[in-house]
């Protein structure tokens, strides 16, 4: 049969897989100054360091709605673009870690609090009488700091141990900071006093680098790439790079603007250079330029005990210095850094893979994830899925297990088939990660329709009719290839019609009910015909070429119904037929037409000699029910009895652990066959 739609046009497997490889190449292309064609996780060597003179960014690679693969900073696209991505991406684009100048903007919020930190522990450790430091000067702190990133496949641990993996050591290093102060001696003056035979107390110096390191492991044992999940660890440190005799204040700073603008010429000239004059050990002139800065700033001494005392405080200080302000910036952005992996992680899990992190050519850090090109929807008819894969058959239950020929008795069907005679559900899979929109085209005639939904009810259509249904679904950022064609053609007239008849008579219609396409539980009144022999019969149900559900009924003469009892299916009021299974243990539900009104019925288990079940009371109708818990006896066939006393018939006298004894024209009786099976271990 021919497709009543053009076959679409969409990207062949070659192609597509071509666009995935361009895409990851132009990922890395973005990330690393000569990536090879196949690199897409551009992992450096064990011991890199590199300077990162840009901020921290993070990527998403993706194919757009033209074809075109495409690179995005993430912070760049519209709200619009990312509705209904993974909510891990949209927490991530927030990180305040990829803000520009986050780190120096931190390190300009707590260099004071590092400063008193600085001041105080030097106040306790130059405590070595007759030595004390006084007269504390306000530090000397470098503006900018600079940060790095290493990158480690085998480190120690704790219990150095030797551990092979992927992490990133991200290192904010501030140095050139200093702070002079006096220290008394017993041969000097105290700084301030006028002795003219003493030389003043010595001046000293100390300039010291702060750094903060945020250590990122790939949770991953023994990984080999740097994979989700990560975990970071923070550590802070206070090195002395020297202890200078002499208030060197003016020199620090100047050290300070020259070491910064020498820094900031370095990064230019590799940013200039487009990466390509990056060696492995990209930041080590910073620390170099620092070392040559510090020589730099010697001062005179005066005497030969100062140059000694100078040597004490040195070593006083040298590694003991600390700062709880330091400290506490650093739990704050390890934080930072934990959350935007979780959040990473979380668009990784919600499909944005792989995921890749590299230095760029200007010296941006870069987190990248990728948005796999979607696969081709797949459609279907729902209303035909539905029905194919139903694990149950039509059913039709009665209420009452006896009718009086000519008149209705209520019956319930339940299961069956909802067929599709004017209407068409067509449902397909959302293979986008965005809010997906959909561009659904079917026809004849041919109508192109633009839905969020991922179903749509096609109405008004003609029985017995071909249609063909096409989509083309896209979200903010990409869209998925053309599905193929789903042709499903509507059933013929009548096929939705539940036809009711009596025994083998099916050209005699009861009655009929039009199954909606859901095929939900109906209920209806199916009229006996007055013409009915008396006994029993079977009423069918059934839709035009499938296999029809029955039901045993008990026909009767008006005034010739008997007494009848049947057990009471509880979840929708109607009778299970006769021989239905019962488990012992378990309650049951017997109800019974025709006894005498205002008597009590006994319930037994095959006869009066046999198990005695329950009581239930004979309504003014000559209606009962009872509830009862089903004996423990022998699984296998069995009947339940039901039986009363006429009204005026007595007990009959009997002995002790004798049960009475009733000639059958004292009371009225019915049964029914149910099959017991072992209560379930």
């Amino acid at each position: 049969m021919h497709s009543p739609l053009p076959r679409p046009t969409h990207f062949p497997p070659r192609a597509l897989k071509a666009a995935i490889a361009v895409l990851l190449a132009v990922l890395a292309a973005r990330a690393a100054a000569a990536p090879t064609a196949t690199e897409i996780d551009p992992w450096r060597p064990s011991g890199s360091d590199f300077l990162i003179a840009g901020p921290l960014r993070l990527n998403l690679g993706f194919v757009d709605q033209s074809g075109t693969p495409r690179v995005a900073v993430v912070s760049s696209l519209q709200p619009a673009q990312l509705d209904g991505l993974p909510g891990g991406l949209v927490q991530a684009k927030n990180s305040d870690l990829l803000q520009a100048g986050h780190f120096d903007a931190l390190w300009s919020a707590m260099k004071a609090g590092v400063c008193n930190d600085v001041q105080q522990r030097i106040l306790q450790l130059v405590n070595h009488s007759p030595n004390t430091a006084y007269d504390m000067q306000p530090c000397v702190m470098n503006p900018k700091g600079y940060l790095t990133a290493n990158f480690q496949e085998s480190w120690e641990d704790d219990s150095m141990q030797n551990v092979t993996g992927r992490r990133i050591n991200f290192r904010y290093i501030t140095p050139l900071n200093g702070v002079t102060f006096w220290v008394t001696s017993p041969h000097t003056c105290h700084h301030g006093d006028n002795c003219p035979t003493e030389p003043q107390d010595p001046v000293y110096t100390v300039v010291f680098t702060t750094a903060i390191m945020i250590t990122c492991t790939s949770s991953q044992p023994n990984a080999t790439s740097f994979t989700l999940p990560v975990a970071c660890t923070s550590t802070t440190s206070v090195d002395i790079e020297d202890v200078i005799g002499g208030d060197v204040t003016g020199q620090l700073v100047a050290a300070t603007v020259q070491w910064t603008q020498q820094m900031v010429g370095e990064a230019a000239s590799i940013v200039a250079s487009g990466g390509a004059s990056v060696p492995e050990a990209a930041a080590a002139f910073a620390a170099e330029a620092v070392n040559v800065a510090v020589k730099g700033l010697g001062a005179a001494i005066a005497a030969v005990t100062d140059q000694h005392l100078r040597d004490q405080v040195s070593a006083w200080i040298i590694g003991f210095v600390g700062s709880p302000t330091l400290g506490a910036n650093a739990q704050n952005i390890n934080a930072d850094f934990s959350a935007l992996f979780q959040n990473l992680y979380m668009a990784y899990l919600g499909g944005l893979k792989p995921f890749v992190v590299a230095i760029s050519p200007q010296l941006d850090f870069d987190f990248g994830l990728v948005y796999p090109l979607p696969a081709k929807p797949q459609l279907q008819n729902t209303t035909a899925a539905a029905n194919k894969g139903s694990l149950f058959s039509p059913t039709i239950a009665v209420s009452q297990p006896e009718v009086v020929a000519g008149q209705a008795i209520p019956v319930t069907a339940s299961f069956f088939r909802g067929a599709y005679v004017n209407t068409l559900n067509i449902a397909w899979n959302k293979t986008v990660l965005g809010a997906a929109k959909s561009a659904l085209t079917w026809g004849p005639p041919k109508v192109t329709i633009t839905t969020p939904a991922l179903t749509f009810d096609a109405t008004n259509l003609k029985p017995a009719t071909s249609y063909g249904f096409v989509v083309h679904e896209c979200d903010g950022l990409t869209c998925a290839p053309l599905s193929e064609v789903l042709t499903t053609a509507t059933e013929a007239a009548g096929s939705n019609d539940v036809t009711f008849w009596l025994d083998n008579n099916t050209t005699q219609k009861l009655g009929s009910n039009v199954v909606s396409t859901s095929g939900n539980q109906f209920e209806t009144n199916i009229t006996i015909p007055a013409a009915t022999t008396t006994g029993t019969h079977l009423l069918h149900a059934g839709v035009p070429g499938s296999p029809p559900a029955s039901a045993t009924i008990q026909v009767c003469q008006p005034g010739g119904c008997g007494p009848s009892v049947a057990l009471v299916n509880t979840s929708n009021n109607t009778l299970y037929p006769p021989g239905s299974v019962v488990e012992a243990g378990n309650p049951v539900v017997l109800r019974g037409s025709k006894f005498e009104p205002g008597q009590s019925v006994w319930i037994w288990v095959d006869s009066v000699q046999g198990t005695k079940a329950g009581t239930a009371p004979v309504g003014p109708l000559g209606n009962f029910q009872a509830s009862f818990t089903m004996p423990q006896i022998a699984a296998g066939k069995h009947n339940l009895l039901a039986i009363e006393l006429k009204p005026g018939v007595k007990m009959p006298p009997t002995q002790k652990g004798n049960k009475p004894v009733f000639p059958p024209s004292d009371f009225v009786s019915a049964s029914v066959a149910v099959y017991v099976q072992a209560m379930a271990q």
